[in-house]
């Protein structure tokens, strides 16, 4: 029975070697840096450095960006408050043109009204006495003769 034993715990070693022998040809593979985790890792490990290059350059684009965004707006704050004081100007040329218009035309009724009136009872006094003179023809009527037509003319062309 002793040998039985000793036979099972050897061939329990043997198979805990061959065992042994399995996982560190798989755990080498594993490590190994052509094909294994350790590839995989290197790979990430680049993929996360591209990442970080790509994030830093997107960031600097996006400053960039925000920076001429704001230059932008700026500008056009103070292109809007120039407007708004152009818009407060014309409101005022507005009234003042309009009070100047209303002045002018005001003047100009109050100097033709009178010049129109008087060129009003001229032009009735003329209109009377053009209306009330008698009629005068200077020259007679003068005697006319027809002209021959078209068809006369064409027999006195044939005749002749």
């Amino acid at each position: 029975m002793e040998m039985v034993t000793d036979f099972l715990l050897l061939a329990a070693s043997g198979t805990a070697c061959l065992y042994c022998l399995i996982l560190s040809r798989r755990l080498k593979g594993l490590t190994s840096m052509k094909g294994g985790l350790g590839a995989g890792i290197a790979a990430l490990s680049r993929s996360a450095e591209e990442m970080k290059k790509a994030i830093g350059d997107t960031k600097r684009s996006a400053d960039a960006s925000a920076e001429r965004l704001e230059a932008a707006i700026s500008h056009a704050d103070r292109k809007a408050e120039q407007l708004r004081g152009l818009i407060a100007e014309l409101g005022e040329m507005e009234a003042s043109v309009i009070n100047h218009a209303e002045g002018a035309t005001r003047k100009y009724v109050d100097t033709l009204a009178p010049i129109l009136g008087e060129a009003n009872d001229a032009a009735e006094r003329l209109f009377a006495a053009i209306e009330s003179a008698p009629v005068v023809t200077p020259f007679p009527p003068a005697s006319r003769k027809k002209a021959p037509s078209a068809k006369k003319r064409a027999r006195a062309g044939e005749a002749a």
